[in-house]
């Protein structure tokens, strides 16, 4: 008996090892940032550029390009709280605040895909997570190194989808209005819900985002009189319109939308050798790309790609998840549907975005999480490509593992994009998988997830019908 008793306690801590290894790696990870923050402070895009324009935002001048700040006047409102404290302080609370919204974003992502408890996270679940780990850990720590928002962004998108996925229409709305008044692209949710026959959702989203720029800035009016989202417009926007694929000089490299991605084929072409990309850069005409015929490809491409996307989607009739299905046990089918396609449009908006860098693509956690559940379930050899497409296009393209010059080549060519791309496609296919006529038969549940009362009926009387099947026409034989 004890030869058993400890045979089983050793089989139980390795199942353990892999679970409570995400856990240290977090610690760890939470951790070394958080000592890289205080000792760094003087370094970091919080303290040069958001707490400047917070000072900026009370003292009633206007924003300075220079000083690296080209977000609407939220982020600066939002960061006065925490802006005037002592600088150490400062870093701190900013920190702990980017490490709750680090919490909220994987916890609600994992709710979206119908995860289960950390006590059932074993067996292909926890396959699923280490996948994700491996797939997004380049991209999730970006937000940290460079003392960005990009994290409390994800926060509220992905709080304000499992709200609207329980049917608190409201309240995931106002979430997904905070994150667009913070970065515009978030807007894409408000034609999306339109799509879904949420009109209300919609408008709520966009007068939160208008609110929350608008409202300040009227009470904290600067000394010139005018808007500075007016300003913010005319700054960036306009420019962006008549150049697509260029926010400054400097993000030629970085900038992976789709408009980037396109610039630099135009601008750079395809270089193949780090010396070839040196060359390129030498000879750079940066007027190359500035015609009608780019602009309007562009132009088309990003509206093909919207509404090739819209079309993968809902149709505009279907409705979004029944008020309630939160309560349910287990993953209701609309659940499933709705995190599909919020995985959709978090990739649109990395790729319709005028600016697109590695720290915005936290919000693939949902997707990739997707993708990971999807290739575990099916074992289909096309699940199996992509996965090693993304990673690919991935974390392999982090110059920490391939030396810096060969992981400007990579930026040049686009891989961050096609990571993008090769998630839209996949989540687009799983939808259109989903909605192909099928017999339907109770899906059987990851290990550590059990099926809803519902379908674990179905189950005993599928099974049930075909024994009495079998019998009557073993008998007739």
């Amino acid at each position: 008996m004890r030869i058993h008793a400890a045979t089983a306690s050793r089989a139980r801590r390795r199942e353990l090892l892999p679970q409570y290894g995400l856990l240290l790696l977090a610690m760890a990870l939470a951790f070394a940032f958080a000592v890289h923050s205080v000792q760094h402070m003087d370094e970091s895009g919080w303290q040069k550029v958001f707490v400047t324009a917070a000072h900026r935002f009370v003292a009633r001048e206007p924003f300075e390009p220079a000083e690296g700040y080209a977000y609407p006047p939220a982020m600066a409102v939002l960061s006065v709280p925490i802006a005037f404290l002592p600088q150490a302080l400062s870093h701190i609370a900013w920190y702990l605040l980017n490490v709750v919204a680090g919490g909220v974003a994987c916890i609600s992502a994992w709710r979206l895909i119908g995860g289960p408890a950390w006590g059932g996270l074993q067996g292909r679940w926890l396959a699923v997570c280490w996948i994700t780990v491996a797939l997004m850990l380049r991209f999730f720590i970006g937000p940290y190194q460079n003392r960005q928002f990009d994290m409390v962004i994800a926060a509220l998108l992905l709080g304000g989808c499992w709200r609207l996925a329980g049917g608190h229409e409201r309240s995931g709305s106002v979430l997904l209005g905070g994150a667009a008044a913070m970065k515009c692209t978030p807007l894409l949710f408000a034609p999306y819900l339109a799509w879904r026959g949420k009109p209300a959702a919609a408008a709520l989203i966009v007068a939160v985002a208008l609110g929350v720029n608008v409202v300040p800035d009227l009470l904290w009016r600067q000394a010139s009189g005018s808007l500075r989202l007016a300003e913010w417009c005319n700054a960036y926007l306009e420019p962006v319109a008549r150049m697509p694929g260029e926010w400054d000089s400097s993000s030629l490299l970085l900038n992976q939308s789709l408009a980037g991605m396109l610039r630099r084929y135009v601008t750079l072409g395809f270089p193949l050798t780090e010396r070839g990309l040196q060359a390129a850069n030498d000879a750079l005409d940066p007027h190359a790309a500035e015609t009608s015929g780019f602009r309007w490809t562009v132009y088309g491409m990003c509206l093909a790609l919207l509404v090739v996307t819209l079309l993968g989607l809902a149709p505009p009739w279907s409705s979004a998840p029944p008020r309630g299905t939160a309560a349910r046990a287990g993953e209701p089918p609309e659940r499933g549907r709705f995190a599909l396609e919020c995985g959709a449009v978090f990739c649109l908006m990395l790729l319709l975005s005028p600016m697109t860098s590695k720290d915005h693509y936290v919000v693939l956690v949902l997707p990739s999480l997707i993708v990971a559940r999807a290739a575990i379930e099916r074992r289909a050899g096309w699940l199996a490509v992509v996965l090693a497409g993304l990673f690919i296009t991935g974390p392999l393209t982090a110059k920490d593992l391939i030396g810096k010059g060969l992981a400007d080549l990579t930026l040049a060519w686009g891989m961050p994009t096609w990571f993008v791309v090769l998630e839209l496609a996949a989540l687009l296919h799983l939808l259109g998988l989903r909605a192909a006529p099928r017999l339907v038969q109770p899906r059987m549940p990851l290990s550590g997830s059990r099926l809803p009362p519902r379908d674990r009926r179905a189950a005993r009387t599928g099974r049930n019908s075909s024994s009495r099947l079998a019998h009557a026409a073993d008998t007739a034989a």
